[in-house]
């Protein structure tokens, strides 16, 4: 779920002793109050399979003149298909009330998208045929991983009602990075694995 956090405060001269709201700051307490919530210390059984919360881009203030009267966060929220985007929508903005009322600030939150997760049954015969042609071409037995990602995947399963896995080599911990890379022998075992997968 990709969503806005907006933080309203109080104009005033940045030296002032008397600060009735200072827009930033009451966003950075909400920033670490959201990273200390119990939702993000859930994990599911496979690996990457946990709550994953990035505080992607913060803006705010006129200049240090001034106590800033509005601040904003970007955020992204991947949550593990135990919750619905809707559960977690609510969990988040009665979340951000409470906060609010305990740190003394004015914060909007406003959604950019968001989408459920799925599970593909494990005993499912597709799955299962995947599965130990991974085993046998790549030699190791823990072969499922959770996407922590949102992918087109998402919208076959929910709107199409198609069985999607996301395959394929490259790694989530590099991607969108400077590191990002894909060996070219990964791309050879992975038209391998097609092939044995479906023939």
């Amino acid at each position: 779920m990709e969503y806005i956090i907006e933080s309203y405060g109080v104009s005033g001269h940045g030296a002032s002793t008397v600060v009735e709201g200072n827009a930033v700051e009451n966003l950075i307490k909400l920033l670490i109050e959201l990273r200390r919530h119990p939702i993000l210390s859930e994990e599911g059984g496979l690996r990457y399979m946990k709550n994953i919360l990035n505080i992607g881009k913060i803006s705010g203030g006129e200049s240090a003149w001034m106590i800033p009267s509005y601040a904003k966060a970007e955020l992204l929220l991947h949550f593990i298909p135990i919750h619905s985007f809707n559960e977690v929508w609510d969990m988040l903005s009665s979340y951000i009330d409470e906060v609010g009322e305990r740190v003394g600030g004015r914060f909007k939150l406003s959604y950019i998208h968001g989408c459920d997760g799925y599970i593909l049954n494990r005993e499912d015969s597709f799955i299962r045929r995947l599965e130990d042609t991974a085993r046998k071409l790549f030699g190791v037995d823990d072969v499922l991983s959770h996407m922590p990602s949102e992918s087109d995947a998402n919208e076959l399963y929910h709107k199409g009602g198609i069985k999607a896995i996301v395959f394929g080599p490259g790694d989530i911990n590099y991607a969108h990075s400077s590191r990002e890379y894909v060996k070219v022998d990964d791309v050879l075992m992975a038209s391998e694995f097609l092939v044995k997968a479906f023939t």
